[in-house]
């Protein structure tokens, strides 16, 4: 939290060599990608909450593909919105509920297999295995 900003900032920082952050990270993995985000103590932001999403999309391969190739911020921006299009968001429960769950595989699948066609298109099979 930053007492003196007057609304959250967020810097999505691709280097240009991996580095090891030694002491930031739990484990010893060398990243490409900083984000940093700040912004007023405030009860209805959580920064953590911000990162952990963040991170669920650095996990997906497409949209890595897509922050590694963007040369604009507007190019990020239609990554994240890619990514958002191709994701099922369930609202918090009590407990996991199964049957739900396996209702939405199907619509999974469908939303995965839009998102990786243009892949295969480009044939960057080696670019995206890289990543």
């Amino acid at each position: 939290c930053a007492a003196f900003l007057e609304q959250p900032m967020l810097a999505f920082v691709r280097l240009k060599d991996a580095v090891t952050l030694n002491g930031v990270l739990d484990v010893s993995t060398p990243a490409r990608f900083l984000v940093v985000v700040l912004g007023p103590d405030t009860p209805h932001i959580s920064y953590h909450e911000m990162g952990r999403a963040i991170a669920t999309m650095m996990s997906e391969r497409v949209f890595r593909r897509d922050a590694y190739l963007a040369e604009a911020r507007q190019d990020l921006v239609r990554g994240v919105e890619d990514f958002l299009d191709s994701s099922i968001v369930l609202p918090p429960t009590e407990g996991p509920n199964e049957q739900l769950l396996r209702a939405l595989v199907p619509l999974q699948r469908e939303l995965l297999r839009r998102r990786y066609q243009p892949l295969e298109r480009l044939h960057i099979g080696e670019f995206i295995k890289d990543l």
